[in-house]
């Protein structure tokens, strides 16, 4: 979990989609522009001007409010006012039930950023530097012997003196 101060650039209410919109120094948050990807939602009203405590969770389900019906497992977007409505595309990710405009839905936000298309993969890179060797490993069971101990003795003296040849 990590916090920042961050002052609120306009009027928000609760359990709408926020973005960070610069500031140097200061960081700035703003509702999210319809189309683009929110990077935190409120939890509570916030007023123009204040300074307030910004706190990343990073929670995958963040409760929003609707600006439209959605039925469940439906890919949404940022709608006007940080609200979710329904996507063509992926969008920022899925609501897990259906729910009705203006409720709150369970969004199931996507890892991987925005809408979009994947580019292209990068070239392979190089192969790393040889690590260290680990730890002898224990000796492993020797398994079923087809001989007994005696029989390997024998053996064993049977090669070294070079009878039965």
């Amino acid at each position: 979990m990590t916090t920042f101060k961050a002052v609120v650039t306009q009027d928000v209410k609760p359990n709408r989609l926020l973005s960070l919109t610069g500031g140097n120094g200061m960081p700035q948050i703003a509702i999210t522009e319809p189309g683009d990807t929110p990077d935190f939602k409120s939890t509570g009203d916030l007023k123009e001007g204040v300074e307030v405590t910004v706190t990343l969770k990073n929670e995958p389900i963040w409760e929003v409010e609707t600006g439209e019906d959605l039925s469940a497992g439906a890919y949404v977007e940022v709608g006007e006012d940080g609200v979710i409505v329904a996507s063509e595309s992926t969008g920022i990710g899925y609501v897990a039930e259906a729910v009705e405009e203006g409720k709150l839905a369970k969004l199931v936000r996507q890892t991987s950023g925005g809408a979009g298309e994947q580019g292209p993969r990068g070239p392979k890179g190089d192969k790393g530097d040889q690590g260290e060797p680990g730890p002898k490993g224990d000796k492993g069971d020797p398994g079923d012997n087809q001989f007994t101990a005696d029989e390997v003795a024998t053996l064993k003296t049977l090669i070294d003196t070079g009878e039965g040849e």
